[in-house]
């Protein structure tokens, strides 16, 4: 399938200008003598298309071929013509100091990228520290600025350490 996209011209005789736009219409006959012929494309010029400039800057083998022994083109005067338009090198934004929250690599990742991606996960502590949990028994404890219940300073806290994280 192919997406649905408008046609430009459809197959007919090119004529070279083009008046106005009610003559362009699709279906009328176009004076031979006013029309493009295969001499009048060459690499480097421009063709009118409906009042429209466009750069001859390329052909296909076939083509190529077809000029060379039909009409005498050397290989110079078919050579690809750079169209390419040169990219700017963007400049790089300073980074924003690190703000204190969270760790230096998730910070550059948000300068970086607008959708921070995740840091690489250490493939080594993966595998070998990955059943390595460290738990540890907590209990609250109250000092001059927290104060706490009798009974929250009898419960009794895990905190599990997982290597691997």
């Amino acid at each position: 399938g192919r997406d649905p996209f408008p046609v430009f011209m459809r197959r007919a005789a090119l004529p070279k200008s083009v008046l106005s736009s009610t003559t362009a219409t699709v279906g009328l006959a176009a004076n031979k003598a006013n029309c493009y012929r295969p001499e009048d494309f060459r690499l480097g010029e421009y063709v009118n298309v409906l009042n429209r400039e466009f750069l001859v800057y390329d052909c296909d083998r076939f083509t190529k071929h077809w000029y060379k022994t039909n009409l005498g083109y050397d290989d110079a005067e078919l050579e690809k013509i750079n169209v390419q338009e040169p990219v700017p090198d963007l400049a790089k934004p300073a980074l924003a100091p690190y703000n204190g929250y969270g760790t230096l690599e998730d910070s550059l990742q948000n300068c970086i990228s607008l959708i921070p991606k995740p840091p690489r996960r250490d493939m080594h502590k993966l595998m070998n520290k990955d059943k390595i949990i460290l738990r540890f028994n907590l209990a609250i404890v109250e000092t001059d600025t927290h104060k706490h219940s009798a009974i929250d300073l009898k419960r009794k806290f895990i905190l599990s350490y997982f290597m691997m994280d």
